[in-house]
């Protein structure tokens, strides 16, 4: 029985990241998550390499979203704060959604408060000044659970998949 589970989380896990990705990448007891950098001229934490990377608040050094302090809205979601930095030299549109990977558990997003959507989209044009060569686009998640979870970001002729944990 134990082997029979663990077979369909691998599948589970596989058909959730994509073609190209090993099983092996997220496994239940481990979150394979993305790599973190340091943007020493604005001073923030960063996660992805691409175009477009998830800021990390609270201080975190890792790859992970903190719900610790967050209190449950009327709907049972915790949120967290997660915004989004722009190099200035990507003038495209950005697109995110979210979903959990090691098991079952939901994520919605919000560019303001109150939202709970399953997909982001800023246009072009909708980005604040430029800071430092980056533009910021402010957002949300907003989960049930913690676990990892996989942010699909894309663009014009860009995509990439961070993985992030979620903890509380």
């Amino acid at each position: 029985m134990k082997s029979t589970l663990g077979a369909v989380i691998a599948v589970g896990v596989a058909l959730a990241l994509g073609p190209g990705v090993a099983p092996s990448a997220i496994a239940p007891s481990r979150c394979g998550v993305s790599q973190v950098r340091h943007v020493p001229h604005i001073g923030w934490m960063v996660v992805g390499d691409g175009p477009v990377s998830l800021g990390l608040v609270g201080g975190q050094r890792r790859a992970r979203i903190s719900i610790a302090q967050s209190v449950r809205d009327k709907q049972g979601w915790r949120a967290q704060k997660t915004p989004w930095l722009v190099r200035r030299a990507y003038r495209g549109p950005v697109t995110v959604t979210a979903r959990r990977i090691d098991g079952p558990g939901q994520v919605r997003l919000a560019k303001v408060y109150g939202q709970h959507l399953r997909r982001l989209a800023f246009a072009r044009d909708n980005v604040s000044p430029p800071t430092h060569g980056f533009y910021l686009l402010p957002s949300g998640a907003l989960f049930r659970s913690t676990g990892c979870y996989a942010f699909d970001v894309s663009g014009r002729h860009y995509f990439e998949r961070l993985i992030v944990r979620v903890v509380a």
